[in-house]
């Protein structure tokens, strides 16, 4: 449902608006479309999101992939909920978006906000028109009945991020919570995963040069 979801965002954010939408109207669905990717990919809290400038972040290459780019984020003190300063960081995909959303938002100044109103002026929320497109398109209810918002990009983002391997602990920190949060509320995105860890009963002895190991 995320795919369909940022699918239908950046089908919204790059349509062909000549005879259509003004400028503004324009800069919102990109900044909704840019900033949801964003969360998704940094487990960052929309409240965290929103007041992030650009000189709070940094591309730096990555060590595995020479072609990619990670994203470091600097969330201070003073907008991290927890009043704490963390560092967080951006996944792959995510860097090349911030690049992209860099080069064409008209408010790339490194002391502009990242996600702001077409003012400039700090956005407060994009929840109500996120909430209206997961409505729009019948997927405002998860399966067990939880109504997203746009919080949930950050809770999509940590499940991701678990099923990718990424320890209990680093997620914590990455995220800015605690592992016994992560423990408590994540726990089943990791243990399919996992299932033949819990399953196995027996494990066949090593085989050597293509030859049985004596026992």
């Amino acid at each position: 449902e995320w795919s369909r979801l940022a699918s239908s965002l950046r089908i919204d954010a790059f349509e062909d608006f000549s005879t259509s939408l003004k400028p503004n109207h324009i800069h919102q669905r990109r900044v909704l479309y840019f900033s949801s990717l964003f969360m998704v990919g940094t487990l960052m809290r929309p409240s965290e999101v929103l007041q992030l400038r650009w000189n709070d972040i940094e591309w730096t290459k990555n060590r595995h992939n020479p072609g990619d780019e990670d994203l470091i984020i600097r969330v201070r003190k003073e907008i991290s909920k927890v009043r704490k300063s963390r560092t967080a960081i951006g996944t792959c995909s995510v860097a090349g978006h911030m690049r992209h959303w860099k080069s064409i938002t008209k408010w790339g100044g490194s002391k502009e906000y990242i996600f702001p109103r077409w003012s400039g002026e700090r956005l407060q929320t994009t929840n109500k028109t996120f909430v209206k497109r997961c409505k729009d398109m019948n997927i405002l209810y998860s399966d067990t009945g939880v109504k997203r918002t746009l919080y949930s990009c950050r809770h999509t983002g940590i499940t991701f991020a678990l099923k990718r391997g990424i320890s209990e602990i680093d997620v914590a920190n990455l995220a800015g919570t605690s592992i016994t949060y992560i423990q408590n509320n994540y726990y089943n995105a990791t243990v399919e995963k996992r299932s033949s860890e819990f399953a196995t009963q027996y494990v066949p002895p090593p085989q050597l040069a293509g030859f049985d190991v004596l026992e």
